[in-house]
């Protein structure tokens, strides 16, 4: 019987050895199969960055556009089917030092198609020239022609004074990558807007200076705080400016109403921080 016990044990604790080594082995061979995944995502990725530069871009731009905020399944598939249609770009690039007689167009592109894309070249330069021609609408929101990334970052910031919320309202259109509700154009939205009754009130996100105040076609009427360490906030589509130039302004101070000048399509409030003339996510400090 003894013997029969201890055969019994041995046996038993042989299954148990080898239970323990095969999920070991599960363990090991599922580890390794994500190192080598890994490492081709990686390869890919440096291929596609040195052999289509464009192509690494427009990856790169849908990226950040899903993780700059929350969305939900259709927005996400969205954004995925526009950066397949990004995609969708020549593997190798032509460059500036390229002969003339070696640019010969691809049987597919037709005179037509080569002519539309020249032109929208040209207008794409024409509002970058137009962009810089105009330095106070810069200063005041989004570049003039459509909403610009030069000058934009995703990256978090904080801050040791906290932020009043400039109006109580609903976000309706968050800082990150959008298509432009006027202009169709697909850019950087530079700030948050907070939809709010027409004449609602506009508090000082921190104690300031008012360091302009000036009405645009496209921003409508706008007032800029200035809060030292070249760090301003900016209020645009204003119905109302009730602060004066060059006041000192405490924090959660009235300066302004709610409402819907220049390219709104209904009332709201467009807030913006800038840090050193780059514009940051607002809601990173928004209560």
């Amino acid at each position: 019987m003894e013997e029969f016990d201890e055969t019994y044990a041995a046996t038993r604790l042989g299954s148990v050895r080898k239970k323990k080594e095969k999920k070991r082995d599960w363990l090991v061979r599922l580890s390794v199969a994500q190192l080598v995944l890994a490492l081709l995502g990686a390869a890919l990725l440096l291929t596609v960055s040195r052999a289509a530069p464009k192509t690494f871009e427009n990856l790169r731009v849908s990226f950040e556009r899903i993780m700059s905020r929350d969305m939900s399944a259709d927005e996400v598939l969205q954004t995925l089917r526009q950066g397949a249609e990004k995609l969708q770009l020549p593997l190798v690039e032509e460059t500036s030092g390229e002969p003339e007689k070696d640019r010969q167009l691809r049987p597919e592109e037709t005179s037509a198609e080569q002519d539309e894309k020249e032109t929208h070249a040209q207008e794409t330069d024409a509002d970058h020239e137009e962009a810089l021609q105009t330095p106070s609408v810069a200063e005041t929101g989004e570049a003039v022609g459509g909403e610009n990334s030069a000058n934009a970052c995703f990256a978090p910031i904080c801050s040791t004074v906290a932020m009043v919320t400039p109006t109580e309202g609903r976000i309706s259109s968050p800082f990150g990558y959008r298509v432009h509700p006027i202009t169709k154009k697909y850019g950087i939205h530079n700030g948050v807007d907070i939809a709010a009754p027409e004449g609602s009130p506009i508090a000082a996100a921190f104690n300031g200076t008012v360091e302009e105040i000036g009405y645009n076609e496209k921003r409508g009427n706008y007032i800029v705080l200035s809060h030292g360490a070249n760090t301003r906030t900016l209020y645009l589509h204003c119905s109302e400016i009730f602060a004066e130039k060059g006041a000192v302004i405490r924090a959660g101070e009235i300066i302004a109403a709610v409402g819907r000048t220049g390219w709104a399509t209904g009332p709201h409030l467009h807030f913006s921080i800038t840090i050193n003339g780059v514009y940051y996510n607002p809601a990173w400090l928004m209560p």
